[in-house]
């Protein structure tokens, strides 16, 4: 397999050729899930160094929970959760984001999931399959965990054929440890026990852009909420934000928060995770409305960070906590680590591929 180097994806956006022919999916790469799958004892992976407890997935995109296999847990309940957003241009930052992907987790211990939010395409539709393969297959698999991923805007407009990114990136649903069934859906991570550890509620925020019914949408978390488990949301959309979309959207922003507020009575979400904004940010539950969660933006793992935008959250206007914030621009990439903590205490890490240590950490 051929890598898609950043001169070829130009090349490609330029010249929109007519459709590619569907590559085979290949082997899985041996990871925690695809032992267990085989009823093997996981073997350790790159970002798992000591599994310790094999864990559960199961998926629901609304006909029911789906079993997907096994995944290595921490033996004392902590829970790992990278994030990486607007991916869609396979080539150096990406390849660098990745790199720092699996430093960070090895160095924590492992990490048990990864979350996709949106923007997994990049260009015309007609070269999905090629530009997707070079994301996926070639990179963000590397880290041998399942990846939680949403739609963005850019599945939806922008390029031609979009409708074609959308086919591209379903059909490749369970390949590698990918997880994306339908454009909302739900998903946890049970203990040997049967206990939940975690549930992760994958919502398609374009749908407030595009005016359509929530539905979908408060179903998919209210199966999260389900699970008395902590919650993340992965959305393409932040709830908050201090990135250039907020001059234009905050209408959006609104929007998502209106969403995660309307979650049923007690369920605990410990963080929304988003990206489309193209640079690192973490703003703490209530920042600005009350009611609301925390927000992680991680939108800089393919083509780095933008210039910034507005500041109307610093310090938080209705908290008044303070959060982090790191644009550019400048073409280095990046993630955020979360760590979820048995005792419901959540730490979030913003990470830039420049450097070997965090460039901020919250608490909360």
């Amino acid at each position: 397999m051929h890598r898609l180097t950043p001169f070829l994806f130009a090349l490609l956006l330029a010249c929109a050729p007519e459709a590619l022919p569907e590559s085979e999916p290949g082997e899985e790469p041996e990871t925690v899930a695809t032992a267990a799958a085989a009823g093997a004892t996981p073997e350790p992976t790159p970002t798992t160094p000591d599994p310790g407890q094999l864990c559960t997935l199961e998926v629901d995109s609304g006909d029911g929970w789906e079993k997907r296999s096994g995944l290595g847990c921490p033996s004392d309940g902590t829970m790992r959760i990278v994030a990486v957003g607007d991916v869609g241009f396979p080539g150096r930052v990406l390849d660098d984001t990745t790199d720092g992907l699996l430093r960070a987790c090895h160095e924590a211990g492992g990490c048990q999931a990864l979350v996709i939010p949106g923007d997994l395409v990049y260009g015309p539709g007609n070269n999905a399959d090629m530009v997707w393969t070079g994301v996926w297959d070639d990179a963000l698999s590397r880290l041998g965990v399942y990846g939680f991923a949403v739609l963005g805007n850019h599945e939806y407009r922008h390029e031609p054929n979009p409708e074609l990114k959308r086919k591209v990136v379903f059909a490749a649903d369970k390949r590698a440890g990918l997880v994306l069934p339908k454009a909302n859906y739900a998903a946890r991570i049970l203990g040997p026990d049967g206990d939940v550890r975690l549930a992760i509620a994958a919502l398609d925020t374009d749908t407030i852009v595009r005016k359509e019914p929530l539905d979908p949408l408060h179903a998919a978390l209210a199966t999260a909420c389900s699970t008395g488990a902590p919650v993340i949301t992965v959305g393409h959309h932040p709830a908050s934000s201090q990135g250039q979309h907020t001059t234009h959207e905050r209408p959006v922003e609104a929007g998502v928060r209106g969403v995660l507020k309307a979650a049923p009575e007690g369920c605990k979400i410990v963080g929304a995770f988003a990206g489309h904004d193209h640079d690192l940010q973490v703003w703490p539950p209530g920042c600005e409305e009350i009611g609301t969660p925390a927000v992680i933006v991680s939108g800089v793992a393919a083509r780095g960070f933008r210039p910034p935008g507005d500041k109307h959250l610093s310090p938080c206007p209705v908290s008044d906590d303070k959060g982090a914030y790191f644009a550019g621009p400048r073409q280095d990439g990046g993630f955020a680590l979360m760590v979820v903590k048995p005792d419901g205490s959540v730490a979030v890490s913003l990470f830039d591929t420049t450097k070997s240590t965090p460039l901020t950490t919250l608490e909360f």
